[in-house]
């Protein structure tokens, strides 16, 4: 007879028992076994939800601690409704202006922001990266910057972007591809900038409801394009040469489109001295 280890001799008793117990039929009925099954799946859920807790804590802590930065900058920091994450900061202001360098790191730690701005500030091409970091943003403000194309192509990986100033930038017609990636744009500024062509890039925001074009020389076929952007309600195309003739087109081909434009305002105004004329005529008969 040969000597059998212990712990073999255990595990067939338990075995042995498990079979009595569930008739024969194997383990998977036994009692027993259920309550291990039932202890190893309340610790694998303590262990993940330890470990979210971990990390939680770990990015929240780093949030914190970039708050602490941007405002010891002179940044101005918002917070949510609950007042425990980051919800907007404004990097424009005199104080931080000039330490936008400084400041642009600190934004890939903000997990909750929403809301940026960074008008009028030295921000390059590069430090753009630092933003695209930023996946809940939804509005980015960025008037009056030296940002060209190659900014385009990290601001085209913020998921959630629904308003985007680019006004006064110096962003051309070849980044407009980069742009026509943010399908849930509602607001785009492009006003000031140095765009031409028929404007193809854009045709693919078909979530887009505002359309900035101030100062911005339109072709036909830029007008065409603006004429197949399915939800678009609001055209601002002040001093970008658009005569009645090209309003009227768009008007056609979008009944109910709001077109703020110099052009337009004129016609109103020529359009109003008419009929107040015919009305005095009218009176002047009677």
């Amino acid at each position: 007879m040969t000597d059998q280890d212990p712990i073999e001799v255990q595990q067939e008793q338990a075995s042995a028992a498990c079979d009595s117990q569930a008739g024969g039929a194997g383990c998977k009925a036994c009692s027993c076994c259920s309550r291990k099954s039932l202890v190893v799946g309340v610790l694998l859920f303590l262990v993940a939800g330890g470990i979210w807790v971990f990390q939680s804590g770990r990015q929240s802590a780093a949030e914190q601690q970039a708050r602490a930065e941007l405002e010891m900058l002179g940044a101005l920091v918002t917070l949510d409704a609950s007042r425990a994450h980051v919800q907007g900061v404004n990097l424009s202001l005199p104080a931080v202006r000039e330490q936008v360098e400084l400041a642009m790191p600190l934004l890939a730690k903000l997990g909750y922001l929403e809301v940026l701005t960074l008008s009028n500030t030295a921000v390059t091409d590069e430090q753009m990266a630092h933003v695209a970091a930023c996946r809940n943003l939804t509005s980015l403000v960025l008037k009056q910057t030296a940002l060209g194309d190659a900014a385009l192509v990290h601001i085209a990986r913020l998921p959630r972007l629904s308003t985007l100033y680019l006004n006064e930038s110096k962003i051309t017609s070849e980044g407009l591809n980069e742009i026509g990636k943010l399908q849930g744009l509602t607001i785009l500024d492009l006003s000031g900038t140095s765009l031409d062509g028929d404007l193809a890039g854009l045709a693919t925001l078909g979530a887009l409801k505002h359309l900035l074009l101030n100062g911005v020389e339109l072709g036909e076929t830029a007008v065409e394009t603006i004429g197949k952007l399915p939800n678009l309600t609001r055209l601002t195309v002040n001093g970008s040469g658009l005569d009645a003739q090209a309003i009227e087109k768009l008007e056609q081909a979008k009944p109910g489109i709001r077109i703020d434009n110099d052009a337009n305002d004129e016609k109103t105004d020529a359009d109003n001295t008419h009929v107040e004329n015919a009305d005095a005529e009218k009176q002047d008969g009677q």
